[in-house]
């Protein structure tokens, strides 16, 4: 019997939630290896490479303009080197190389380019994301006709990916990843300064973050007694958003808002546990993993209503969903919060992992696939 030579493509998982993504699949393919097969792993130089039997990694750099070179030359080019031809090629990179007659399986988690949110090329703070999500909607499609299968995390994605790009949804399957179970009973709790309303909202500075919202809707409060006492926690460092911070003291909001910058994932967890609810405005998501990890200490949700939001958080009887930019109901929903200060028991989504589906379609028959034009 030969050996299958599976490659993993992973370069552009470096940070964020691409690299949990990559560190949730090295988890799994521990119960997949075997002496039936390889896998090679495909990485950028600065991400972790676990010691696992018959997984091999091999390091290049895909940053800029390296992307378009191996994705067109330059993974066949390597392979050749290597002296190892692919039997599947799977990839976290949202998109393929190109190499003939294999079969190449994509693992899609972009969302920029299937939501139709505006960036403006003349503001400074948008340009590089307007480019990109431009961009990048011409380079999936460039490549799809390398791709067998797309896989995305959600059924709300797979609906917009085959829209976006008219796809038939035969060729996208869904796969949801792992969700951290918190132990909520062993989480500590978070001091927040006595007699306030506390609540969180961990986001990067992305326009479509919409923190904005959050300055806007508190400045429609007119309880100024509840005002007073709010407090949103940021992850951003104070000076990072100058638009958000404008707001701030255009409106007198700095006690409102409290800076907290980047933190361990365990302190974020212990500011849930203490906390009178999350603040959920962004637009542009595949998950959104803060609303998971909130509901988990049944805690409630404030966000926009995103279908993303509905999905993710289905069932769940604490989530509260306002129109998307109606500061007005958004500032009326948390001061709602803070006069009930509502708690609901701990939610789980039923749905386990989809990891074990993924691995069994990479290591599924591949001699009678639908081959892709090289």
């Amino acid at each position: 019997m030969s050996i299958m030579n599976i490659y993993i493509i992973a370069t552009i998982c470096r940070e964020s939630g691409a690299l949990s993504i990559y560190n949730q699949l090295m988890n799994h393919i521990k119960d997949y290896v075997s002496d039936d097969n390889n896998f090679y792993i495909v990485i950028d130089p600065c991400m972790p490479k676990p010691n696992i039997k018959n997984v091999h990694y091999v390091e290049t750099c895909t940053i800029g303009y390296r992307r378009f070179l191996f994705d067109f030359w330059g993974f066949e080019r390597l392979c050749k080197k290597i002296g190892i031809i692919p039997d599947v090629v799977f990839s976290l990179n949202n998109t393929v190389p190109h190499y003939n007659n294999v079969r190449e399986i994509t693992y899609y988690h972009q969302p920029l380019t299937l939501y139709p949110y505006s960036f403006s090329p003349i503001k400074k703070g948008e340009r590089n994301i307007f480019f990109f999500a431009r961009f990048y909607y011409h380079y999936v499609k460039l490549t799809l006709k390398w791709t067998n299968i797309i896989i995305t995390q959600t059924s709300i994605i797979k609906d917009k990916f085959s829209k976006r790009f008219s796809l038939p949804e035969s060729q996208i399957l869904t796969a949801f990843p792992d969700v951290e179970k918190v132990d909520v009973q062993s989480t500590r709790t978070f001091g927040y300064s006595p007699d306030t309303f506390n609540f969180v909202y961990p986001a990067t500075i992305v326009k479509y973050k919409e923190h904005t919202t959050l300055a806007e809707s508190l400045n429609l409060v007119r309880d100024d007694d509840v005002k007073q006492r709010i407090r949103i926690h940021l992850t951003l460092q104070k000076g990072e958003h100058a638009a958000l911070e404008k707001l701030i003291d255009k409106y007198g909001l700095q006690q409102q808002f409290v800076y907290h910058g980047p933190m361990p994932h365990e302190q974020l967890l212990s500011m849930y546990k203490a906390a009178d609810g999350l603040l959920f405005p962004s637009t542009i998501e595949t998950i959104g993993l803060p609303l998971l990890e909130a509901a988990a200490f049944g805690l409630p949700v404030l966000a926009n209503d995103m279908d993303y939001v509905k999905e993710v958080l289905r069932g769940y009887s604490g989530l509260e969903t306002v129109p998307l930019r109606d500061y007005k109901a958004w500032g009326n929903a948390i001061i709602g919060l803070c006069q009930d200060k509502p708690h609901y028991g701990t939610y789980v989504r039923s749905e386990s992992s989809d990891w074990p589906k993924i691995f069994q379609l990479i290591l599924g028959n591949n001699e009678n696939c639908d081959h892709k034009n090289g």
